[in-house]
C-alpha cells in the first residue's frame, strides 16, 4: 500500500476514533442535555460522508464499511430520541401486524427482487479460464477458441489442445482497472512485483507450457506433468514448476520458481489468468494454499510443437 494511502487511512481512523470518543465522553458527563440529538445526527452524517470520501480516495473497503456501520449506529442512537419517530414506529408496527399489509409488502418486494437479480446477472463479466482465474470474475470457458494452426503434444505423443482468447472481450483500460481492483481488494499491493502487463494471448499454463503464446486448460496439466517426466519435490529450486490445486485435486494455477534463498524465501513468477505476470511468494496469490513443486529433467517446459517443430501426436486427449 502506498505511503500516502496509509497516511489517509490513519487520518480517517484517528479522526473518527478521537471524535467519537470525545462525543461519548460528553454524553456520559452531560446526560440528557438539549442539542444531543442533533449532535448525533450530525456525527452520523459526518461518518457517512467520510465513508463516501474514503471510497472516492480508494481507501480500504473495510475502513469504509466500518465508517458506514458506525454512522448507522450513531443514526439509531439519535433517532430513538425523537418522539415523532416513536409515534411513526408505533403506527408502522400496528400495520405490520395485519396480514393484508404483510401480503402487500411481499407482493411488491418479491417480484422486485427477481428483477434486481436478473439485472445483476446480466452485468456479470464473462472472461475465461476453467479453474485458472482469479475468483472475483465470472468464468466462461466457451469464450476460448481452439487453435488449429499449431499442434502441441507431450513427450509421450499425447495431443494438448491450445486456445486463444478474443482480444475484444475487454478494453485495455477495463483490463487495467480490473487488475488494480483485484490486487487492492485481495491485499496484494505490497506482496507482488508485476513483470508483464495484462495480456489476452495466454494464461498461466500457457506461459509455463506453451511459451506464453497460447491458452492451455487446467485439465491438461496433470497429463503434461506425467508424460513429460515431472516428479513432485519438497525442496524447490529455480526452474521448477509450482502447481496449485483445490480440495478436489483440480489444477487451478501454475507458475515457475524463480528464487530460493538460504533462509527459505521462495519467489514465484506466474501469469494470473488474462492479467499480468507477477513475482510473488507461493502464498501471495488468489488461488489458495494447496500447492506442490514439480521438477523435470527437460531443459525447457515448452510442449513439443509449440517451438515450430512437428510433434508425433498419438491422439487428442479425451
Amino acid at each position: 500500500m502506498p505511503a500516502d494511502s496509509i497516511e489517509l487511512n490513519l487520518l480517517f481512523v484517528c479522526s473518527v476514533g478521537l471524535g467519537g470518543s470525545v462525543l461519548g465522553l460528553l454524553g456520559l458527563l452531560l446526560g440528557p442535555k438539549r442539542g444531543w440529538t442533533i449532535t448525533g445526527f450530525v456525527f452520523a452524517l459526518l461518518l457517512f460522508g467520510g465513508s463516501l470520501a474514503g471510497a472516492a480516495l480508494r481507501l480500504r473497503v473495510e475502513l469504509c464499511a466500518a465508517l458506514v456501520a458506525m454512522g448507522g449506529l450513531a443514526l439509531v442512537f439519535a433517532a430513538v430520541r425523537c418522539s415523532w419517530l416513536h409515534r411513526a414506529a408505533g403506527w408502522l408496527l400496528q400495520h405490520l401486524q395485519r396480514p393484508r399489509f404483510q401480503g402487500l409488502v411481499l407482493l411488491l418486494l418479491c417480484p422486485a427482487f427477481i428483477v434486481w437479480w436478473a439485472h445483476q446477472t446480466d452485468q456479470q463479466i464473462a472472461v475465461v479460464d476453467d479453474h485458472t482465474f482469479a475468483p472475483p470474475l465470472e468464468l466462461d470457458p466457451s469464450q476460448l477458441r481452439e487453435v488449429d494452426t499449431v499442434r502441441a503434444a507431450t513427450d509421450q505423443g499425447r495431443a494438448v489442445r491450445l486456445y486463444t482468447l478474443p482480444q475484444d472481450l475487454l478494453s485495455a483500460a477495463e483490463r487495467q482497472q480490473l487488475e488494480l481492483d483485484m490486487v487492492r481488494n485481495r491485499d496484494l499491493a505490497q506482496k507482488q512485483i508485476r513483470t508483464a502487463a495484462p495480456d489476452n494471448n495466454y494464461n498461466c499454463h500457457g506461459w509455463v507450457f506453451a511459451a506464453g503464446q497460447f491458452w492451455v486448460r487446467g485439465a491438461e496439466v496433470p497429463q503434461i506433468l506425467e508424460d513429460n517426466g515431472y516428479r513432485a519435490v519438497s525442496e524447490p529450486r529455480p526452474g521448477d514448476v509450482i502447481v496449485y490445486k483445490d480440495d478436489a485435486r483440480t489444477v487451478l494455477h501454475t507458475g515457475l520458481v524463480r528464487t530460493v534463498t538460504e533462509d527459505g524465501l521462495i519467489l514465484i513468477e506466474s501469469k494470473w489468468g488474462w492479467m499480468g505476470r507477477y513475482i510473488h511468494r507461493p502464498e501471495d496469490q488468489t488461488y489458495g494454499d494447496n500447492w506442490t513443486f514439480y521438477r523435470s529433467e527437460r531443459e525447457v517446459h515448452r510442449l513439443r510443437g509449440v517451438g515450430g517443430e512437428t510433434p508425433q501426436v498419438a491422439g487428442l486427449k479425451d
